[in-house]
């Protein structure tokens, strides 16, 4: 006997197709229509009843999307989430070259200063990847800020004695970068090519005047014009140059207004070019003092179902591969990972990049000039062990995907066990229907036909 597994998710589309999600088994498929009544009638028995002469139970089991009445998922997914934390695949680093930035956006939560991270850092990094890279397949970087491409002679000197200590020691390098886009020229792209830091996420909040008015320039100039003419410009490097560019949009009252506009025109001009991709969030109070001036702005409750809706009502497909690897990478907390370690401008280490910094327990230890981390073991613990009040998620279709350690500040930093959940959970259907009307031009979503 089988039964659905207890981590499927599944919807019908537009078209009576019967969309399937499951995580544990990282599965997103869709049926042709003519299925859709069949597999209704194996999916919604209490107990379903073995056919191995009916291809659509055969592909299901397959597929496990529907396993055996015994079998322990649960045990499984708790497999995979230790698998996560102890995994010792590379040795991750998020760097904070400055904590300084060029910008002064309205919903901005860091108290930007023009720190600028130390010779002494910089050198005590490179030490430390020396002596640790024998017990790794590789090195991952995460660039942060501040703006990191304020300090471009810091990214290319770290970058260069990280790629190279990699490639003496035959591991793989592999770096992204999360910046505002306003440093972006062909220069700095392509240094940062050669350097294997391929994938860069910025963010757009709208058109001109709409973006403008969010993410002004420190001199209270706009920025839009800037950006969109060297992301153009990149856009002409020769299509066998791999890379990917998400651009994100932090969705505002009046960005909501104009979202068909923004589309359209983000559409035209890079809608082509599959190393282009788009994410949507709306504009949240994220902390800080600057949301004070901003609140008139923020959309209500609803926000994000309200701007995957009428995303949905616009109808253009757009490469939506940031909403995808939400669904299809495990939403573990980056922070409860043995193997992350986000080091600051001074050497000081912690393991979130979301905390306030005053917060409790939010640094976690010390890099020694020498390239040994000094580090408080009891909370590197407490940053890596499970939430224990957990009866809220046994029944949860995406706990396989989150673990219940989606987000691990409140835990840590204030002695709260209430759990947050990601944000795909509610929000699911959102994401697959904007992947599956983008789907025959972008296609994440498997097409199942017999």
């Amino acid at each position: 006997m089988y039964k659905l597994s207890k981590y499927t998710y599944y919807m019908k589309n537009k078209n009576e197709e019967l969309i399937f999600y499951n995580f544990l088994y990282l599965q997103l498929c869709k049926f042709d229509s003519k299925f859709t009544n069949d597999i209704y009638e194996i999916i919604t028995q209490s107990s379903i009843v073995e056919s191995d002469g009916n291809p659509l139970f055969n592909e299901l089991k397959k597929r496990e999307l529907i396993v055996p009445v015994n079998y322990d998922e649960q045990a499984i997914s708790n497999m995979e989430f230790y698998k996560t934390i102890t995994n010792r695949g590379y040795l991750a680093y998020i760097i904070y070259p400055t904590m300084g930035c060029n910008f002064n956006c309205s919903y901005c939560y860091q108290d930007n200063n023009n720190e600028s991270m130390t010779d002494e850092t910089i050198e005590a990094i490179i030490k430390h990847a020396r002596k640790h890279i024998f017990s790794y397949r590789g090195i991952a970087v995460m660039w942060f800020g501040g703006e990191p491409l304020l300090k471009m002679d810091t990214f290319y000197k770290l970058s260069s004695e990280l790629q190279r200590i990699c490639h003496n020691q035959k591991r793989l390098y592999e770096a992204n970068v999360t910046t505002n886009g306003y440093f972006l020229t062909i220069d700095n792209f392509e240094k940062m090519l050669k350097l294997n830091t391929s994938k860069i996420s910025i963010t757009i909040d709208g058109l001109g005047k709409v973006h403008d008015a969010q993410r002004k320039l420190k001199n209270g100039k706009g920025s839009f014009d800037t950006i969109i003419k060297q992301l153009q410009q990149i856009k002409s490097i020769s299509k066998n140059i791999d890379f990917y560019i998400n651009i994100r949009s932090n969705v505002s009252e009046e960005g909501y207004n104009d979202l068909n506009n923004y589309v359209k025109e983000m559409a035209k001009m890079f809608g082509e070019d599959k190393r282009y991709g788009f994410s949507f969030r709306p504009v949240y109070d994220w902390g800080g003092e600057r949301v004070n001036d901003f609140r008139n702005s923020l959309i209500n409750d609803n926000a994000n179902k309200n701007v995957y809706k009428r995303l949905l009502e616009i109808g253009i497909p757009l490469n939506y591969r940031q909403h995808y690897e939400e669904l299809m990478n495990s939403s573990v907390c980056y922070a409860c990972r043995n193997n992350f370690f986000a080091i600051e401008t001074n050497g000081k280490i912690s393991k979130c990049t979301s905390a306030e910094k005053n917060s409790k327990n939010f640094y976690v230890g010390e890099l020694q000039k020498n390239g040994n981390m000094v580090l408080d073991q009891e909370l590197i613990a407490k940053w890596g062990s499970k939430y224990t009040k957990r009866e809220a998620c046994k029944d949860c279709f995406l706990e396989a995907n989150c673990s219940s350690n989606f987000c691990l500040v409140d835990k840590v930093a204030h002695d709260n066990e209430s759990i947050k959940c990601p944000r795909v959970k509610y929000e699911i259907d959102y994401y697959i229907s904007l992947l599956d009307q983008s789907n025959e031009k972008y296609p994440y979503i498997e097409y199942i036909n017999f």
